[in-house]
């Protein structure tokens, strides 16, 4: 895309890496590059294409997916949740296609901010997935396996009483519980228990 902010994003796959001081740049890229294909491309073809073909999106595309479910959540277990709210709202289609990702906003701005204002919310970028529908343009961050396998294999999210929820919404505390929701209203009523979460640890800090 010609959106898109910088070219390797999504794939210089975190892990630990062990360089000489002198090491040239291209050098480090291309290790840090060699291990993605190590870690991931490799069983592309094999065990990973037709996952994709399944949900009408490409290798980046789903790279892009695995990022932004990467920079949302907390752990394993949410990033294969909020993979589903998000393939969900692609499936569903209509005004769902605005995907809603606050990490996408997160990713133009100059500096991280603990709130989002409305005009954050409204910037003219294609990154910010208030304004545009799908996708952004490309990765927001450089996912590792535990959220690309949570972008290929989502898993439908449940309440406290283990029920499914064919979520579309999700909304996280500060202290990184996440609340799932089917229905704008159910959603509203979990933004506002959120805001009395956050209230109280303020206050307990």
């Amino acid at each position: 895309s010609p959106y898109r902010k910088y070219r390797l994003e999504g794939y210089l796959f975190p892990d630990t890496y062990d360089f000489y001081t002198d090491t040239e740049e291209y050098l480090v890229i291309n290790k840090i590059l060699n291990n993605f294909d190590v870690k991931f491309w490799t069983d592309y073809k094999t065990q990973y294409e037709e996952v994709c073909k399944q949900y009408n999106m490409n290798f980046d595309q789903i790279i892009t997916l695995a990022s932004m479910v990467q920079a949302e959540g907390n752990n394993p277990v949410d990033f294969e949740y909020m993979s589903y709210v998000f393939h969900n709202r692609l499936k569903t289609g209509g005004e769902y296609l605005y995907l809603q990702s606050d990490a996408t906003i997160q990713y133009i701005l100059n500096e991280r901010r603990e709130d989002l204002t409305k005009a954050d919310l409204e910037i003219d970028n294609h990154y910010n997935t208030y304004v545009y529908q799908g996708l952004p343009p490309g990765a927001i961050c450089n996912p590792g396996l535990d959220a690309i396998s949570a972008a290929l294999f989502p898993v439908i999210p449940e309440d406290e009483n283990g029920n499914q929820i064919n979520a579309l919404f999700f909304v996280t505390n500060k202290a990184g519980k996440t609340y799932y929701a089917a229905t704008k209203a159910k959603h509203d009523a979990n933004k506002k228990r959120v805001e009395q979460e956050n209230r109280a640890l303020k206050a307990s800090n």
